[in-house]
């Protein structure tokens, strides 16, 4: 933005000054026309006026010399290869394998002219190894004919053995380079390395960064059951107080047992990956997973569930089933000191529409129906919240949650105190939950069809 700005003003600047620039070169310098003496002569008081033209034009030329320089270390985009998703293993050896999958513009845009040529995958799946990432993403230069290019790279998956060795000195290659995007979104591949999940293949999208992008905001927006970090959100929960990492977890579902070797493109699928949960992590170690209640209910605490279908009891007909569909939700994280002992009160509102029922529903003749449905949808809630308390607090022992950072903001004084000791604190720590649900809709229809028995 500056240099444009530069430009415009420099530009201004120069025309104000054009007058006395002309008469530098019309009048200041030597002319071939003698004098009587046989001198070359100047126009009589042109010298004095000359002088303070030169000190202003000579520096202004320079610097425009400078800003309109041309792009010495520009690189072609047919001399680049797009990469588009890493795999992250530490090997046997302490080696770093960069697995990475590569866009092949040509096999995208299909064969030339059309035929029954056999076409090609659209993504080259290459690996590389080395003693630092940094070596490792050099050494693809021995085999790949374009230079690797990172900017446009949407995931960064770590195997499960890696991450429960830790992966901060795998990012700290990220935070330091400008090429790298730290929005790029992290998960953990269970029970696998994340060479191997990057052999999977996604139905109706052929670029497997695609059809994961696809699947991680259908989970998130429509879900609730997983979480999305980003590699910035990670670097800050890691710095911050009071807090420890969640990102999502994935797993693998095999379809077919033959290999994936090859470039060409294949007819069926061999596996596929499905978002199942979150991952929790201590520090930069990974310590277990949630399942996927578990990380919705995560998300209840943390307000970031956006919309998910919530399955309760049919007050008329017990057995009977209602689905509401989550529209709005909020959280609030309310710290206190009680008698020197930290107590966390976790306040949720999220408002709902009946969209699915079985059996016989009508509100219009019970008035009371819909107090009783809202009454079940809090303690559906608050049920999934304290599975992962249980889970975080007793099991896992970690603050994904951001209670001491809550804590910490609202009493600073007494997180001083407490942070030496969070790991003792944290599991005995008194967390009430105070939800509070609404029904706004009942879809296009508010009885049911079907009479009452």
């Amino acid at each position: 933005m500056f240099i444009p700005w530069f430009k415009l003003k420099l530009t201004a600047l120069l025309k104000k000054i054009e007058p006395k620039a002309r008469t530098l070169f019309e009048f200041g310098l030597p002319t071939a026309k003698k004098t009587l003496g046989g001198k070359a002569g100047r126009r009589p008081g042109t010298h004095l006026k000359s002088r303070p033209s030169k000190i202003i034009l000579v520096p202004l030329l320079v610097l425009l010399l400078i800003f309109s320089t041309g792009c010495w270390d520009k690189r072609e985009i047919e001399d680049l290869a797009f990469l588009t998703a890493w795999g992250l293993d530490r090997l046997e050896n302490d080696e770093i394998q960069a697995s990475v999958v590569i866009v092949k513009p040509f096999a995208v845009a299909g064969p030339a002219g059309g035929g029954a040529v056999a076409r090609e995958r659209p993504f080259w799946l290459a690996k590389s190894t080395g003693r630092t990432l940094l070596e490792a993403m050099c050494n693809f230069a021995t085999f790949s004919p374009r230079f690797i290019f990172c900017a446009h790279s949407r995931f960064v998956i770590f195997g499960e053995e890696t991450a429960r060795e830790g992966i901060e000195e795998m990012l700290d290659f990220f935070e330091r380079n400008r090429e790298p995007r730290l929005t790029a979104h992290i998960f953990i591949a269970k029970g696998m390395t994340a060479a191997k999940f990057l052999e999977s293949e996604y139905e109706l999208v052929p670029l497997p960064p695609e059809g994961g992008q696809g699947m991680l905001q259908n989970a998130t927006d429509r879900l609730g059951t997983t979480v999305d970090t980003n590699i910035n959100d990670f670097l800050i929960m890691l710095e911050e107080d009071g807090i420890e990492p969640v990102v999502g977890c994935w797993e693998v579902i095999s379809k077919k047992p033959v290999p994936l070797k090859g470039e060409l493109l294949r007819e069926e699928i061999i596996q596929s990956p499905v978002v199942n949960g979150a991952a929790a992590f201590k520090d930069d170690r990974l310590v277990g997973w949630l399942s996927p209640e578990e990380a919705r209910g995560l998300q209840w605490i943390l307000g970031g569930v956006k919309s998910t279908p919530l399955i309760v009891k049919n007050p008329v007909d017990p057995p009977r089933l209602l689905g509401i569909e989550v529209m709005r939700a909020t959280s609030e994280l309310i710290p206190s000191i009680k008698k020197g002992k930290p107590h966390i009160k976790i306040k949720v509102e999220f408002e709902g529409s009946i969209d699915d029922n079985q059996g016989f529903f009508d509100p219009e003749k019970n008035p009371n129906l819909i107090g009783k449905i809202e009454n079940y949808m809090a303690d559906a809630v608050e049920r999934e919240i304290r599975l992962v308390l249980h889970r975080c607090q007793q099991d896992l022992n970690t603050d994904v949650f951001g209670f001491g950072a809550a804590i910490n903001r609202a009493y600073p004084r007494e997180w001083k105190r407490l942070k030496k000791r969070w790991d003792e604190e944290f599991p005995r720590v008194d967390v009430s939950v105070d939800i509070e649900a609404h029904i706004r809709l009942s879809g296009l229809i508010i009885k049911s069809i079907k009479k009452e028995n």
